[in-house]
């Protein structure tokens, strides 16, 4: 309702000014002779002239300044990552309770299971809890993983496979890559699991360029994050960035790190999170 009477406020602004410019010319035209005044037509029409530019200019401010869009900080679409309400929809890696494991080459996976102790013998009495497996690159000139001991470890986690996240950090601890529980428990657990785990982790591990290939699994390869400070519309620019064959967006969301490097993953927020939320106005 008070869009459509701002709407017809300027309709009658418009109209009035309207009225006004023609009442000029009309006095002018005929009110002349009788103060004694001879008025040229040329010069009738040039003032007529003047008038309709001046009232375009006008009408054209007018239409620019109601169109303007709302500015970054505080605006229409303008709320940040870590600003209420959109981070209630961030996925969390380290929410409370979360169990951290930490792969990296060379590790036994009976010696990581030692080192678990009953999460992994007995995940009933977890209580649901949520599992975060980083798999880590080891230093340069170090072990390379193994894949039929990256899949013993991932047939372990199978029973958190709708409650886990799985994330790859190069050597120096920076995000490399994300792979949503269910789907990495399922196709490195399955049929041919050694071969996918090598061209899923062990060679985007070695070839971070190549991570981009998560996306097929419902992931998020090295590019695919954005700042906590960034926007939810910067977030949605990103997972719409890019288009399989059909024009559809590729991407199933995206990975948010604390501040503009990737050294922090914090969690994930999916594609649909994001439409919902710029369809509310975040």
């Amino acid at each position: 309702m008070a869009d459509r009477g701002s709407g017809m406020r300027r309709v009658a602004i418009a109209a009035g000014v309207g009225v006004i410019a023609g009442l000029l010319v009309a006095i002018v035209y005929f009110g002349a002779p009788f103060a004694g005044f001879r008025i040229d037509v040329s010069v009738l029409v040039a003032l007529a002239a003047i008038l309709a530019f001046a009232s375009s200019i006008a009408a054209f401010t007018l239409s620019a300044l109601d169109n303007t869009p709302a500015v970054a900080t505080g605006g229409r679409g303008s709320t940040r990552l870590d600003q209420d309400p959109v981070k209630h929809f961030v996925d969390l890696f380290r929410d409370p309770g979360t169990i951290q494991i930490l792969a990296v080459p060379g590790m036994p996976v009976n010696v990581l299971a030692m080192r678990l102790g009953r999460l992994l013998t007995d995940p009933e009495a977890q209580g649901g809890k949520r599992i975060l497996l980083k798999i880590k690159k080891a230093k340069k000139g170090g072990d390379i993983f193994n894949p039929v001991h990256l899949k013993e470890l991932f047939v372990m986690l199978k029973p958190f496979e709708s409650n886990a996240h799985i994330l790859l950090a190069n050597e120096y601890d920076e995000f490399l890559g994300y792979i949503p529980g269910a789907k990495a428990m399922k196709e490195f657990t399955g049929a041919n699991a050694e071969t996918k785990i090598r061209e899923n982790i062990i060679d985007i591990l070695a070839k971070p360029s190549d991570s981009s290939r998560l996306r097929a699994l419902d992931g998020m390869g090295a590019d695919d994050f954005v700042s906590d400070k960034a926007t939810i519309h910067e977030a949605a620019k990103i997972a719409s960035s890019d288009l399989d064959t059909s024009g559809k967006p590729v991407l199933h969301g995206v990975v948010i790190c604390a501040g503009k490097r990737n050294r922090k993953p914090i969690g994930v927020i999916g594609k649909g999170d994001i439409v919902q939320l710029i369809t509310w106005g975040a």
